[in-house]
């Protein structure tokens, strides 16, 4: 059983190597460059004798780069290859007084995006100034590396990146708090506020549930942009959702709201389009607790 186990694990790191050079083969053909030969290095790999769990174990990333892969990617399968079943499930608890002398890079490599108000999210939090200083990777992990790097430059008094370039992909970057996954749909008639999970408007009690994406950006712009619709009452939201749920009414709000129609096409033909996304904060103006309305980042 131990060795059908340990065999299992192996092809498991190798498993987790292929996805990593297949996330990075798609990011060069996506950018017109060309990928990694998978079958070339893993053919490299075994003549230099990594054929055993303990072996994989072993290699250094300048091994990986021998093998044929480029300096990140070996960096990121060599990490895979290093890391053992018992360091993920031992847990480790991080006090105030050691998150206090930690290393910028340690801290990264303990954040829990999932518990930002332990020791090491307030630390962190602290040392970037409350700006953007997260990169994740595909899977929800922190990447380490360029996270370090913004958490220096924010000390240093630099302007916070709301992207930054990694292995030549274009990342977005987070607060201490946000995640990739806490996004929530704008409500085309209250800009800046949420729809709740099922697409119910918290104002009017109707979902947007169905309604094309087309016709809510549409409604958006004529409310935040071009300004011929403007919501004062529930009743005039009233108004425009009547209209939203009728017959052809792409066509008749295009007709009705002929700025936001024309801003409309500009912005589709320009790829600019608002993704009606927000992040969700979980603060109101007040501090409170309030994940519809209040102030969340648009992206």
């Amino acid at each position: 059983m131990r060795a059908k186990e340990r065999h299992m694990s192996y092809e498991q790191k190798i498993e987790q190597a292929r996805e990593a050079i297949a996330a990075n083969n798609e990011s060069a053909h996506s950018g017109g460059g060309t990928g990694i030969s998978t079958s070339d290095f893993f053919q490299k790999l075994r003549l230099a004798g990594g054929t055993t769990l303990e072996a994989l174990q072993e290699c250094s990333w300048e091994d990986l780069q021998e093998c044929g892969l480029p300096k990140f990617v070996a960096k990121r399968v060599a990490k895979i290859f290093r890391e053992r079943e018992q360091d993920k499930k031992r847990p480790t608890v991080i006090t105030e007084r050691r998150a206090q002398g930690m290393a910028v890079a340690e801290l990264l490599e303990h954040y829990d995006p999932r518990d930002p108000d332990n020791p090491v999210g307030k630390r962190l939090s602290t040392l970037s100034n409350g700006g953007r200083c997260i990169v994740f990777n595909d899977n929800g992990t922190v990447n380490v590396e360029p996270s370090t790097t913004l958490v220096d430059e924010l000390r240093d008094k630099f302007p916070e990146r709301e992207t930054m370039v990694v292995d030549e992909r274009p990342r977005q970057t987070f607060r201490i708090g946000e995640r990739p996954d806490m996004t929530a749909d704008e409500n085309p008639l209250y800009p800046g506020r949420m729809l709740r999970p099922d697409g119910t408007c918290d104002q009017t009690n109707r979902s947007w549930a169905g309604v094309p994406f087309d016709v809510r950006v549409l409604v958006h712009l004529t409310v935040k942009e071009t300004r011929e619709v403007v919501v004062n009452q529930l009743n005039d939201a009233h108004t425009v959702m009547d209209m939203v749920f009728g017959d052809d009414a792409e066509s008749k709000i295009r007709q009705r709201y002929s700025q936001a129609s024309v801003m409309f096409d500009a912005l589709k033909q320009g790829g600019g389009l608002p993704s009606l996304k927000l992040m969700r904060t979980g603060q109101n103006g007040n501090g409170l607790n309030n994940p519809f309305g209040g102030k969340h980042r648009r992206f």
